[in-house]
């Protein structure tokens, strides 16, 4: 039993080597084989177009061929790009179809239907563009300056997110225009985002719902940080945090819709908040 098996092994190793674009290698103590085939581009062509797999699409023809019947490797995990198919070798001598599969392979593979000239012809037959459209299509609007400048301001904007440090310099003239009292800073400084949000908390606690408030200044200037123990160079450090750069005179935050004693104290509570010397003005 033993030495026919193996006999049945070598039969079939050398029948599958011995064939065009097979590769198989040995089978060991297993009882198939597993060989791989190099199918030709047409045939994986009308596998696809027949929705199949390339490797079943061969097994089916060789099935209907000679009758033989293989498992295709797609079924067992293979490599992608590569193709198989499984063969039982427990047959006996006698009925190993190594002799069919010599003869048959070639018309497997080689029979796969060519493209016909109408075929070729409605794939090369695309619509040519006309001189109109082709007209059309140079006469783009073009881009004028202003919208050049504009696009390069954006950029310009938002390229870097680090920020020199700068000065401040000057008093802000901007008065209070939203509400009758508010709060104006004294001194320059860098009101951190954090901050302006306790003063705002604070005056919203200290007011009855319906009553306005509006925040006249807005954290934009990122801030950066290096961390501790570093050596000196290679570049800043990466956004902490962000500030609002104020200069003296400028409005914080504007209160409308109350009495003046509430207004007074729920201001006073927002100035406590501010790193700065503020005061509390009132227009007419």
């Amino acid at each position: 039993m033993f030495i026919s098996f193996t006999m049945n092994v070598q039969i079939l190793e050398e029948a599958l080597n011995n064939l065009e674009g097979v590769t198989c290698n040995r089978a060991g103590e297993a009882m198939h084989l597993f060989p791989r085939i190099n199918l030709p581009k047409r045939t994986i062509e009308a596998a696809e177009t027949a929705k199949t797999a390339p490797d079943a699409f061969y097994r089916k023809r060789l099935l209907n061929s000679t009758g033989i019947v293989v498992v295709p490797g797609s079924r067992f995990g293979q490599v992608l790009g590569t193709w198989h198919f499984r063969s039982n070798i427990l047959p006996q001598e006698d009925k190993i179809p190594a002799s069919r599969f010599r003869e048959l392979h070639k018309t497997s593979i080689n029979d796969t239907p060519k493209r016909t000239k109408s075929q070729k012809s409605s794939i090369n037959d695309t619509p040519k563009r006309t001189k109109s459209q082709k007209s059309s299509t140079k006469d783009k609007p073009k881009r004028t300056k202003s919208h050049k400048s504009s696009i390069n301001d954006n950029l310009k904007r938002t390229k870097f997110q680090k920020h020199h440090r700068g000065r401040v310099k000057g008093l802000s003239s901007h008065g209070n225009h939203f509400g009758r009292y508010a709060l104006q800073t004294l001194e320059p400084a860098w009101i951190t985002s954090r901050q302006i949000e306790a003063g705002r908390r604070a005056m919203v606690r200290n007011v009855q719902r319906g009553e306005k408030i509006w925040v006249r200044i807005f954290a934009d200037k990122p801030v950066t940080v290096k961390p501790t123990e570093t050596r000196m160079g290679r570049g800043k450090g990466s956004p902490a945090f962000r500030v609002a750069v104020v200069k003296p005179g400028k409005i914080i935050y504007e209160m409308g819709g109350v009495p003046e004693n509430i207004a007074r104290k729920a201001i006073s509570i927002a100035a406590s908040k501010m790193p700065i010397k503020t005061k509390f003005i009132i227009s007419e």
